[in-house]
């Protein structure tokens, strides 16, 4: 199923090609928005189960909204639905038949740093087909990875205890 968010501030569309991405201004975060004071270093995760998408606050200052309420732990993402991450604004937007009409200016595979930077990048120069690694060292990729599956299974865990 393809989903992403359309961010309302940037006009940026930012797809998300993992079952949990963290945001935050963090470096072990996948989306890291650095141009606003009120995100936290490891603000939230959108988490992927099955065809559901959750957004779920990770104990940020400034929380994550949706519908005009702060989001208490973990929230369900539905098709057209605005939320914010601190003051930053997205669209939600998932489906089987949704898709991005035109090129996305960001995605968790390419860098693009106005507003957002990706951290996680390799990108190949198709002039010299050299590639460039990320920046990530070992050990800060094994702390993102814990964090992912910490939270995955926190998602998992709420999720379960839901139905």
């Amino acid at each position: 199923m393809t989903a992403f968010l359309d961010s309302l501030d940037t006009g940026r569309i930012v797809s998300l090609k993992s079952a949990v991405v963290l945001i935050g201004r963090g470096a072990e975060c996948d989306l890291i928005i650095d141009h606003s004071p009120s995100i936290s270093r490891l603000h939230c995760a959108i988490v992927q189960t099955d065809d559901l998408y959750f957004v779920r606050d990770l104990g940020s200052t400034n929380g994550v909204w949706t519908n005009g309420r702060r989001v208490e732990g973990q929230a369900r993402l539905q098709n057209g639905q605005e939320f914010a991450v601190g003051q930053v604004r997205f669209v939600f937007r998932c489906g089987a038949n949704i898709r991005i009409i035109h090129k996305p200016r960001t995605s968790l595979n390419h860098t693009h740093r106005a507003g957002f930077r990706l951290p996680s990048q390799t990108v190949k120069d198709p002039a010299s087909q050299r590639t460039i690694v990320d920046a990530f060292t070992a050990q800060q990729a094994e702390q993102a990875q814990t964090r992912r599956e910490t939270v995955a299974a926190s998602a998992e865990a709420l999720t379960t205890s839901s139905q």
